[in-house]
């Protein structure tokens, strides 16, 4: 744990810490041949996406209701996004539902 202190006084490395532009997340996704990405370990109100679609948030503040039916998860299917509960209801998440609505 000490090294943890020693960045929170002087980071060696002189990082720069912004939140990720559009334009930052497509390099990304174009350098990995990706058209989206999903992420957890950054606790979120609700699964959700942001970036124009492109970015997923799962990993969705639950607390004490953690083995509940009130916990969400991300279902993908025929390459829509969608937010489920234990009662198999979905609601559609993401800008894939809409290019896929025609299908």
């Amino acid at each position: 744990m000490p090294y943890k202190a020693a960045f929170f006084f002087n980071d060696p490395f002189n990082a720069s810490y912004h939140a990720t532009t559009q334009a930052e997340l497509e390099q990304v996704l174009q350098f990995y041949q990706a058209s989206r990405v999903v992420v957890g370990h950054s606790g979120v109100d609700q699964v959700t996406a942001d970036y124009d679609g492109k970015v997923l948030k799962i990993d969705a503040k639950h607390g004490r209701e953690k083995e509940s039916s009130r916990t969400p998860g991300l279902l993908i299917e025929h390459g829509a996004e969608y937010r489920v509960n234990a009662q198999g209801e979905k609601t559609s998440i993401g800008t894939a539902v809409q290019a896929n609505s025609s299908r």
